[in-house]
Formats: C-alpha cells, structure tokens, sequence
C-alpha cells in the first residue's frame, strides 16, 4: 500500500480563516502602534525598532505612511544622522528591515524569508560593510522572528474554527488512492511487486506462506486470483492485465497518513479525532521549546549559496534552515518517512517556494515519491492559482522529467477550498456577528 504525505503550510491555515499570513503580521503590527499613538496623551512612541514624536500631536494612520515610504526615509538624501526629521515628526529607524518588508507588505505581498535572503545576497560583495551588515540583519530578523511569534500565538489562542471547512478539508485529508494519480514510474514499480508476488502463488507449487496471508488480503489480489487460472503467464501479459483493471486494485485506501507541517502553529490538531495521522512540525512549534522555530533560508541548491559558504563568515548561515534542522530529530524523522516505500504527496497550503527548496527537493526527487497533487487556490469561479504553484515546484526539480510524470494535471486537481465554499463561510460568519 502507499503512504500518504500531506505537507502543510501558511495557506492552510488561510483556508481556515486564520491571519497568519506575512501581510497580516505587519498589518497588526503596526495598527497596534496606530493605536498606542492615537490613545497617548504624549504622541511619542520608542522601541528597539524605531523612535517616533509627532511635533503638532498624532493623526490616526500616519505611521502607516510612515511604513508605507520608508525607501524615502532610508534614502540619504532624507537621513541625517539615522533621523528624518520634517516639521511635524521626527523618525528614527532602527531596524531597516522591519521597514523595508513593511513598505513591500502595504505595496502588494511579502516573503520575509526571501527578502532577508535577498539582503545576504547583496552583503557578499561589500567587504567594507560586511561584518557589521551581517550582524546588524542577522539582530532584525530576530526581533521581527519575536514579535511574530507572539502575534501567531495571540491567532491561535483566539481561533474558532469553521465545521464546513473542517468537514471539507477531512475529506481531502483522508481521500483514496487513485490511479490517475500515480506517476507512470510508480505503476512500474507496483506492477513489478505484484508479478513477483504472483509468480510465487499462481506459478509456484510451494509458495512462500507469508506471501499467501498478504495476496489475500488486498482486494485486488483476491479479485486476480479468482480470473487467473494455472496457465503460464509471462511478465508483459501480467502488466495487460494490471493496466486493464487498475480501478480494481487502486481503489485500496493508503497506508497511513503523515503530515510534515512548515507551520509554526497546530491547526492540524482540529483533526486528530477525526482521522488517524502522525505530524511533524518541521519548523518548530509556538508552544514546545523542544522544537524551537526555525525561521530563515532554506535554499542550498542556488547557485549564489556556495558563495557565502566560501566568505567562511558563520553569521551568514545562522539563519539557514538546513544548519537549524539539527536541533531536532525532526528533520531525520522525514527522511525515515520517505525511506519507507512509496508514498504520495498532498500540498495543503504550502506555495512551494525557494525558501524551502532544500526539503522540498528531497522529497519531490525521492525514488518512493509515487505522485504529487496539489490543492490550489481559487481566486474567483474562473480563476486559480494552480500554475503560479506549479511554477514553483518545477523549481524543486532538477529531473523535469520527473516533474511531469509525478505532478499531477491541472485537470486532475482541485481546490483546497472551493470559491463557493468560501464565500457560504464568510457569509455564516457575518451572521454570526450580527
């Protein structure tokens, strides 16, 4: 039988309702300074990552403008001295980063794992400024790390999920196999299984007993052995007669469930009574200090990753999530779990981007990896976003060959959650409020 992988990422707890999105994290951010700011009788507000005193007194929501053009106050032609000083407010900026993903985030969408990546990046060339630039990123990351997991722990505690979307995405979870899943490579593979075991039974006069407890109890296998009778067969007509009755033997249910979250929080747990699955939290959880968060990197096949392994300066891979998975056994957990025979891939809400490419690459080019079936996002009844994902899975692949046979069409896939779905839950919620 084969085992069922469901990774899950950021987009399965947007399925579920939950603002735990980049976006929503600075969005929150900063509304809670526009509030400090907008109650205080002393419109100055002071942290390890800004400074700000508004001369003439607070307006609502000039902090978000303040976020929104930082590329204007980072500029030299506006700093003097790390301050922008106007008539009516005097900024100082401690933290960069915080601002420039701020100014992304209210621009359209932010990955605050690229952008750090991205300023590594740019790093390498400048053997003036390197040591300091490193350290001083390297200290941002980390406090925008903190405040971002008090801001997901404050969502999860206050989380109230919907039952339309747990009923629906169970099912999803707990699904069959199917046939028109599997990649050619993998049918190859269970077909030669099933000859060998068959030979031993149908074609041997004393056939290994344990072979016999297990050829009788796959449906499949009593299906065949009852049309099969002691003619000889070669190994070609065995496979004809596999592939013209493959609805037969991949109607069995998959082996067992193991979902690899990238999550920080547990939304799978909503689950646990209603399907049987073990999980591993890859990237650590909220409320375990045995499995810390790693957040940072995760991209050693770019080309540009061998250069900072070659600065041999180690501050540039403390925030790599290849060197931070040796914290945990979770990491050799996986690949004990790919290690086990086939087994299929179910994408929940993870966009399959270069931050993750490591791991993701593991699995997907894995010799057991049988099939890889994404549940997309739907914009609208017309629109998705299955080839934006597929995009960027193709660049989990270095066989493109195997990126075609294993992934499956779009035709074959669906939403995680349906449009209308979305909108009837959306609806029961206003409802609900009222």
């Amino acid at each position: 039988m084969i085992k069922r992988i469901i990774l899950i990422g950021n987009g399965f707890d947007l399925a579920h309702e939950m603002p735990t999105s980049y976006n929503n994290f600075i969005d929150n951010y900063w509304s809670k300074i526009d509030y400090r700011l907008s109650q205080s009788r002393e419109p100055h507000y002071s942290s390890k990552d800004f400074a700000v005193t508004y001369t003439y007194g607070y307006v609502s929501g000039d902090i978000f403008n303040a976020a929104r053009n930082s590329s204007t106050f980072l500029s030299r032609e506006y700093l003097e001295n790390g301050i922008f000083n106007t008539s009516h407010k005097i900024l100082q900026i401690h933290n960069n980063f915080l601002f420039q993903i701020s100014e992304k985030s209210f621009e359209n969408w932010v990955d605050i794992e690229n952008e750090y990546y991205d300023i590594l990046l740019s790093l390498i060339p400048d053997n003036d400024s390197r040591e300091g630039g490193i350290k001083k990123i390297n200290e941002e990351l980390k406090r925008i790390k903190d405040e971002l997991k008090n801001y997901l722990v404050e969502v999860e505690d206050k989380f109230q999920h919907s039952d339309k979307i747990v009923d629906h995405i169970k099912n999803i979870m707990d699904q069959p196999i199917r046939i028109e899943d599997l990649s050619e490579e993998a049918k190859k593979k269970i077909y030669k299984e099933k000859w060998e075991m068959f030979k031993n039974i149908a074609l041997n006069e004393n056939p290994d007993k344990n072979n016999i407890v297990e050829f009788y109890t796959s449906k499949f296998d009593k299906f065949l052995h009852s049309i099969v009778s002691k003619a000889v067969w070669s190994e070609s007509a065995f496979y004809t007669l596999l592939k013209s009755h493959e609805d037969k033997f991949f109607e069995d249910r998959h082996d067992s469930v193991e979902v690899i979250s990238f999550n920080y929080t547990s939304t799978e747990k909503i689950y646990e009574k209603l399907i049987d699955f073990n999980v591993t939290h890859i990237h650590g959880e909220l409320k375990n200090d045995d499995n810390p968060l790693i957040f940072g990197y995760g991209d050693e096949l770019d080309d540009s990753y061998l250069q900072i392994e070659k600065l041999r300066n180690d501050a540039f891979l403390d925030n790599m999530k290849s060197i931070n998975y040796s914290k945990t056994s979770n990491y050799k957990k996986v690949l004990s779990i790919l290690e086990s025979g086939l087994f299929q891939v179910y994408i929940l809400g993870h966009s399959c981007g270069n931050s993750d490419r490591t791991l993701l690459n593991t699995i997907f080019e894995h010799e057991n990896c049988a099939s890889i079936k994404l549940f997309y996002y739907q914009d609208s009844p017309n629109t998705d976003r299955y080839f934006d994902t597929y995009k960027n899975i193709s660049r989990n692949f270095n066989s493109k060959t195997k990126l075609r046979d294993r992934v499956v069409n779009w035709q074959q896939s669906e939403p995680l959650i349906p449009y209308t779905l979305k909108i009837e839950v959306v609806d029961d919620f206003k409802y609900s409020k009222r």
